[in-house]
């Protein structure tokens, strides 16, 4: 039969009359199997390219039933309606129980067009308006970056794990997490959203080897998720399968900002590692250019403050009005000329001030600033004390591109500080202008909530709280007759002067309770130069006690953590407190172990311990013998003292540090010095068994074997001296990775007095302090994000540090790469005392 139709449609002139009009062919190949079906498929192809011209279309249908599978075989002719048709073909044959795939679909060739003169379209034929419309409309809010990660074969992931990872990314980028949650109702795996007022982090892990990332920032540059899967990698062997990147916002969005208002260099960081151009434009509400946009000064006249009365305002009167005189007549009077005058009614100089402010604001300033934040000081003044503020952590921390945002009842304060700030910003390019507005310090309306990284004040007391004299009688006699009221024997007296206090109080409520308002979530507030009590002997204008801070956060429900209140006395006035409170965020709740448990463990590493005093994992603090830790100092004294300022080894210690005794500096931190931390580890076998003995007559094996590190053997890997005098900068790191657990540990050991403790993140990534103790030894595993803390003494503090672990060679080749860049000899438990095996031709002692 397939012969007689081939040589029928073979004929042309038969092809012509048969295939006239619409034609379909349909035919049963059977299965792939069958005798027939290769000759059938061939007959439907010699009819097809007999044809040869659209439309025409042949396809090849396969039938499942339980039973067999068969081909249905369709040839359709002048049909351009073809596609519906086998559409709805399809949907009928599934009806009736049949599995239906569509393997195949071939067409004919276009037909030859006589003299055909195609129309060329240039670019201007086509509408542009719609896309230019669209262009014009949309808005990127952000930078979205999807990762499609494989562990290694070899690795035996579990879900704290990658949690782990995860937490350590946030704290390592420090990214303001206000909520985090986990959902583990999804099979084996679990999903973790991490929400930040800079974006999200959305972790999706199948409970076996594939993890997905997903980062939303709202700065588009393209190095900060690469910061963030460094430091997840770092905690998480993987292979990257795949990186999606793409913007994200509204209006059809396609492009990033940077493409609509392109820079010099859109995703070069701006001055800095730690902040991009357009995460500062995010900030300021641009494309990257300083502008007053972020908010708007009002406009309206202001009312009068409760504590503006006869004569108060004289002394900033006059400095305004020297100011804006001296300005006149010195064009660098913004530049440098200022820096020798006083200001503020202070007695000091700018200089002066300067220098009595250093160290606190470089610590609690310093503390919670990074580069490129937004500052706010609520009273302002001429902006000088906000000026000194930058310039020292410029100085001291090397934080840059602080943008300066500040308010003042003057109008004249704040006129001279926007003159200050626009001055510096062109003289120097890492001090960065906002607005300087006039307003009322407990009325800041036209300042938007939860805005600034950080925001600090002054608060002018009231004086007399109660108005009880009239407009003519001066400040300072209506401060004195308050004063009297203490020494009276008259109750009466007593209740006005109670009543002035809970007066005064309530309006230092009132300041603090708008810098809250204004800055971010977990983000700090201090108040700089409280007075006390009217009644103190110190005090000079009157204030509130220090004791009053605590019950203010329930009496007036301040939004802030109760025990992140910090108070530091006679900060740079003997008589006069600071005080530094942290805005509650919304941050994960304490996570209990049970919450972290490892699925299916691997049998070499335990569970982590968990830490509920610090609020971490795998760290603890032990008793240690002090008669030992004696003895230890006078060996150090004898071994190292004497070589301590020479910046080289000896035969025994071999000497680390980044600090050049030549020089006086830091080399790898452009020059400015941080600390003269120095590290000495044993560099011969002898020394090493010598200081092993004092180890174990302090119990440190003992104390972890079984319980901390699961090995047949614990062993001393590396033993070495830790002296430092001061430190001015806190540098967070890690020991060991975080999938070792307990397995391998740090010990940190006092062996004299300390001045210079220990800084920790929590698990809830706030920054916490450890006091080192004589007698007392803090251990800690995998994981643990710690810096040595600020501070300076009279001597070197000195530490002994013990890194001990496991003798298993899978456990030692994970420790092994945490130590190859620090120590260029070791104790290996698979070949001894040794040179480093990882890089041994490499000088590490200097």
């Amino acid at each position: 039969m397939l012969k007689v139709l081939n040589s029928i449609i073979s004929d042309e002139a038969n092809r012509d009359v048969i295939l006239e009009e619409q034609v379909i062919c349909m035919e049963l190949m059977g299965s792939s199997e069958s005798k027939t079906w290769r000759k059938r498929h061939n007959f439907m192809d010699r009819v097809r390219k007999s044809i040869g011209f659209d439309p025409l279309f042949k396809a090849e249908v396969v039938l499942n039933s339980a039973e067999e599978q068969t081909e249905l075989g369709i040839m359709s002719v002048e049909d351009p309606a073809f596609y519906p048709r086998l559409y709805n073909l399809t949907k009928t044959l599934e009806s009736t129980g049949l599995d239906v795939q569509v393997r195949k679909v071939l067409g004919g060739v276009w037909e030859w067009q006589e003299n055909y003169n195609p129309q060329n379209y240039t670019f201007d034929d086509y509408p542009t308006a719609p896309a230019k419309e669209q262009f014009s409309r949309q808005q990127p809010m952000g930078r979205q970056s999807v990762f499609h990660l494989e562990m290694e074969d070899d690795s035996n992931v579990a879900r704290s794990d990658v949690e782990g990872a995860l937490y350590f990314a946030l704290a390592e980028n420090t990214i303001p997490v206000y909520k985090l949650e986990s959902i583990t109702e999804v099979g084996d795996g679990f999903v973790v959203a991490a929400l930040s007022s800079e974006g999200s982090i959305i972790v999706v892990f199948d409970g076996k080897s594939h993890v997905n990332v997903n980062i939303f920032s709202h700065d588009e540059w393209e190095e900060r998720p690469d910061k963030i899967m460094g430091a997840f990698s770092l905690q998480l062997p993987f292979n990257m399968i795949q990186r999606d990147e793409q913007p994200r916002g509204t209006e059809r969005v396609i492009n990033f900002m940077s493409d609509i208002h392109p820079t010099e260099d859109d995703n070069a960081p701006a001055d800095t590692e730690d902040e991009a151009p357009a995460e500062i434009a995010r900030k300021l509400g641009t494309s990257g250019d300083i502008n007053d946009e972020l908010y708007q000064c009002p406009s309206t006249e202001m009312k009068t403050a409760e504590n503006d009365i006869a004569g108060y305002y004289n002394y900033y009167d006059k400095d305004n009005e020297r100011h804006l005189k001296n300005s006149v007549e010195d064009n660098e009077y913004y530049t440098v000329g200022f820096r020798d005058v006083k200001f503020g009614g202070r007695v000091q100089t700018y200089t002066q001030q300067k220098k009595k402010a250093t160290k606190y604001k470089a610590k609690a300033y310093g503390d919670n600033l990074l580069s490129g934040d937004l500052i706010y000081e609520g009273a302002c003044g001429e902006g000088f004390n906000l000026l000194l503020t930058i310039e020292i952590l410029k100085e001291q921390r090397g934080i840059e591109n602080l943008t300066a945002f500040g308010s003042d009842y003057l109008a004249a304060s704040a006129e001279v500080a926007s003159k200050l700030f626009s001055t510096q910003a062109n003289a120097q390019d890492w001090i960065r202008t906002g607005q300087f507005c006039q307003g009322d310090s407990t009325q800041l309306d036209f300042v938007p909530s939860d805005t600034f990284d950080l925001a600090f004040t002054y608060v002018d007391p009231l004086i007399d709280p109660l108005r009880r004299h009239d407009n003519n009688v001066p400040f300072a006699n209506r401060m004195e007759m308050s004063k009297e009221l203490c020494d009276s024997d008259d109750e009466a007296d007593h209740d006005v002067l109670d009543k002035e206090q809970e007066a005064q109080e309530d309006w230092h409520a009132s300041w603090v309770e708008e810098l809250i308002r204004i800055v971010k979530p977990g983000k700090v507030i201090i108040i700089e130069d409280v007075d006390s009590h009217i009644c103190d002997d110190t005090s000079d204008w009157g204030g509130v006690p220090i004791e009053w801070w605590e019950d203010a956060v329930s009496k007036y429900n301040w939004d802030v953590v109760p025990d992140s209140i910090e108070i530091v006395e006679g900060t740079w006035y003997h008589n006069r407190y600071n005080v530094l409170m942290r805005k509650n965020s919304p941050l994960p709740p304490k996570m209990e172990p049970k919450t972290l448990e490892i699925r299916n463990p691997p049998k070499k590493c335990p569970n982590r311990h968990w830490n509920e005093r610090m609020n971490v994992y795998n760290a603890e603090e032990f008793d240690v013998s002090t008669d030992v830790v004696k003895e230890i100092w006078k060996e150090y004294e004898t071994d190292l003292r004497p070589h301590l300022n020479s910046g080289k080894s000896t035969d025994d210690f071999c000497l680390v540090t980044p600090y050049n005794t030549d020089t006086n500096t830091w080399d790898n931190n452009n020059g400015v010095m941080r600390s003269d931390i120095k590290w000495f580890s044993v560099r011969n076998e002898n020394t090493y068994d010598k200081y092993l003995g004092y180890v174990d007559r302090l119990g440190l094996r003992e104390l972890v074997k079984d319980s901390w590190v699961s090995a047949d053997e614990v062993t001393v890997y590396a033993m070495f001296f830790i002296p430092r005098s001061f430190s001015r900068e806190v540098h967070y790191h890690i020991d060991w990775y975080a999938k070792v657990h307990t397995q391998v540990m740090t010990f940190l050991i006092p062996v004299n007095d300390f001045d210079i403790h220990l800084k920790y993140k929590d698990v809830d990534g706030n920054a916490q302090d450890y006091e080192y103790k004589f007698g007392k030894a803090i251990g800690f595993g995998g994981g643990f994000f710690h810096s040595t803390g600020i501070g300076q003494g009279e001597e070197e503090d000195v530490l002994l540090c013990v890194y001990l672990g496991s003798d298993d060679p899978d456990i030692w080749e994970l420790a092994r790469a945490n130590i190859a860049d620090e120590l260029e000899y070791y104790m290996s438990p698979i070949n001894g005392f040794t040179r480093n095996e990882m890089f041994p031709n490499k000088s590490i002692c200097q």
